[in-house]
């Protein structure tokens, strides 16, 4: 027994002396590779001390930076590299300019980082990083990268292909300023962000400005051509800015090169966005696919010096190929600029497609002092589309304002959904935000234009307009004289279809005025089961209707619609003024209150019927208006597909929509 005992204790002895040698020889081989390191370091002291020329001190720099490791992980999904430390962070974005795209490489930020505080970095005082800044003079670490150019933008020499996770945390304070005058230059968090690459569950907070050419960004400065983008859960809060003439700047990413994909899901910028030309809340310029799902702005976006502004978007490119999908996303920042200001997106060349999205903010274009020709517009969700547009439960409540000297030769196109639309369907949308100046104004639409050798297309399905709309500020002469409507301020080179769409507050003008359509020229418009309560007015006595005011050259159908509004001017109308030739105009069951004198100006026979205030609000109405549907053929008016609203009675005792 005794013997047994001897030789357990005679085999723990020899496994403790065994683990002993291992664990001292990996303590030895550890400690010389660091005394390699700060021996490294030293050289670079003495280095300094000695004045050494810039390029051996670079070159030194890169022989210590090359060897620092990282505190763990192999940059697996399952083994991240990991980021303690703002020496870490700065580190990665040594490795990434250095050559390392990290491409299918995980990056995860481990801490909250504040840049000046000291808690965050592990010395703050160090100075073996060099001049980060670029300043000429090698200064504290925290002191390099809260002057001069700040932290060094992770990919600004190798696009960040990989992966980086922020598990929620905050990179507060961070100060990243360029005045430079390269063609190309992006700044952000990531400078370039390249294919298959995603960013995850990051906030960031700070500074980013300069004279940035193409692209600044509170997450990434651009996502680079031909690549896919993952932007998930990330929030700017930084302040970006940029004074260039060629920029691009936003919350999020500042601009989407050529034929780009930017896949952005539950993200929103907090901060104030500043640029001459593309600012906006997410995207600045794209000129490629731009998907946002769950995505909102609540910061202020300006953009006084130039044009493109928007809540979420700024603009796209020229290429019709481009595409925009927004979907249950929002704007309650103020946005202003110059020209093509939208609560969603500024301008679009692509197809455009918004789904339960919103804007409570107001938005201003503003050009006073501006004396060359100039097209400008102005919008709830987008001021100007110049392709295809699908906009469907959407709405504004912020007041849409036009500033302008004089609108003598400007086409100046102010609505409540968009400013200027091409071709598109906008569907069960509404406004309730005060729509103010320009010279095409309504409360849906201010323009729809096509152009004579195509002619567009436009529906407008369930949708409304409870805001005032009115125009009486701006000089207007000649052809850009102002008309203003309930729902849109002008058609024209345009087919279109109205259906079961109603305005229900006053609009004012200086000029032309109606409470649906102000005017139909050149192009075919369809007008079914519609209605006016909104009272109709001129400042200047010209043509007045309670539904449309001037049909020119055009063939029109009005069908099972009504006009109770109060109409003041020198032409009025209760349903529509018809110019002396060129039209075809077929008004059926159509009708207006007494308080005006003739239901169609220009046709004779009146084929309106005119009612008294008791008749309209008489339960009889409501059953005429509904036994009306039941003549009426959708597919003759191009509206296959939809349903014909049935009709009660309103709050107001008027025939509204049974909704």
């Amino acid at each position: 027994m005794k013997n047994e005992r001897g030789s357990v204790t005679l085999f723990v002895l020899i496994s403790m002396i065994f683990f002993l040698v291992i664990a001292m020889t990996a303590y030895v081989s550890a400690s010389n590779k660091l005394q390699g390191q700060n021996a490294e370091v030293e050289q670079i002291k003495a280095a300094y001390e000695q004045n050494i020329d810039s390029n051996s001190l670079l070159q030194l720099y890169n022989k210590v930076t090359k060897t620092r490791e990282w505190l763990g992980g192999s940059g697996t999904e399952q083994d991240t590299y990991k980021i303690y430390t703002i020496e870490d962070l700065v580190t990665f974005s040594i490795k990434s300019n250095d050559g390392d795209s990290f491409d299918g490489k995980y990056v995860e930020l481990m801490n909250d980082l504040d840049f000046k505080e000291d808690r965050s970095y592990a010395k703050a005082d160090r100075t073996d990083f060099g001049d980060i800044n670029g300043d000429g003079t090698v200064e504290t670490l925290k002191t390099e990268l809260t002057t001069g150019t700040g932290f060094p933008c992770i990919g600004s020499n190798k696009t960040f292909c990989g992966t980086f996770l922020g598990d929620e945390h905050e990179i507060r304070n961070i100060y990243i300023y360029k005045n430079s005058t390269e063609t190309y230059l992006y700044l952000g968090l990531f400078s370039c962000i390249g294919n298959n690459s995603t960013i995850q569950d990051v906030v960031v907070d700070g500074t980013i400005s300069g004279s940035v050419t193409f692209g600044g960004g509170g997450i990434a400065g651009a996502i680079t051509k031909d690549s896919t983008s993952n932007i998930i859960n990330c929030v700017n809060k930084c302040s970006v800015s940029s004074i260039s003439a060629s920029n691009a700047v936003s919350g999020i990413i500042g601009n989407v090169v050529h034929n780009g994909t930017l896949n952005a899901t539950n993200c929103r910028n907090e901060g104030n966005i500043s640029g001459s030309n593309n600012a906006g809340g997410l995207v600045g310029y794209t000129d490629g696919t731009v998907i946002l799902q769950n995505c909102y702005n609540t910061g202020e976006i300006t953009n006084n010096l130039g044009n493109n502004v928007g809540g979420l978007i700024g603009r796209d490119s020229d290429a019709t190929t481009n595409s925009i999908t927004i979907t249950n996303s929002y704007n309650t920042g103020n946005i202003t600029g110059k020209n093509y200001a939208g609560g969603i997106v500024g301008r679009s060349y692509g197809k455009c497609t918004f789904t339960n999205t919103y804007n409570t903010a107001n938005v201003i274009s503003n050009t006073e002092g501006a004396t060359s020709t100039v097209a400008i517009y102005t919008g709830g969700i987008i001021a100007c589309t110049q392709n295809q547009a699908t906009i469907t439960n959407c709405y504004n409540t912020g007041k849409i304002t036009t500033k302008a000297t004089s609108a003598e030769n400007n086409v100046i196109g102010n609505g409540g959904i968009a400013g200027h639309i091409r071709n598109g369907t906008i569907q069960n949308c509404y406004n309730a935000g005060k729509i103010t100046e320009g010279n095409r104004v309504g409360g849906i639409i201010g323009l729809a234009y096509g152009t004579k050798s195509a002619v567009s297309t436009l529906k407008i399905i369930n949708s409304y307009n409870t805001g005032e709309v009115e125009s009486f500020n701006v000089t207007s002469t000649g052809s850009y004289y102002s008309q203003c409507a309930g729902l849109l301020g002008m058609s024209f080179y345009n087919n279109l279809s109205m259906l079961n769409c109603y305005n229900t507050n006053k609009v004012t003008s200086a000029n032309h005025a109606a409470g649906i359509i102000r005017s139909v020229n050149n192009c075919t418009a369809n007008v079914i089961n519609c209605y006016n309560q909104g009272d109709i007015k001129s400042l200047s006595d010209k043509s007045v209707a309670g539904i449309i005011s001037t049909i020119e050259n055009a063939t029109v159908v009005i069908n099972n619609s009504y006009n109770t509004g109060n109409i003041e001017g020198t032409t009025t109308a209760g349903i529509a003024r018809v110019s002396s030739s060129g039209n075809t105009a077929n008004i059926i069951n159509a009708y207006y209150k007494n308080n005006v004198a003739s239901g169609v100006v220009g046709i004779t026979p009146d084929p309106s019927t005119q009612m008294t205030q008791s008749q309209m609000q008489a339960a009889s109405f409501v059953d005429t208006l509904n036994s009306n549907r039941s003549s009426i053929n959708l597919s003759d008016y191009d509206l296959s597909g939809y349903t014909l609203s049935s009709w009660k009675t309103g709050t107001s005792g008027y025939p509204e929509f049974d909704w």
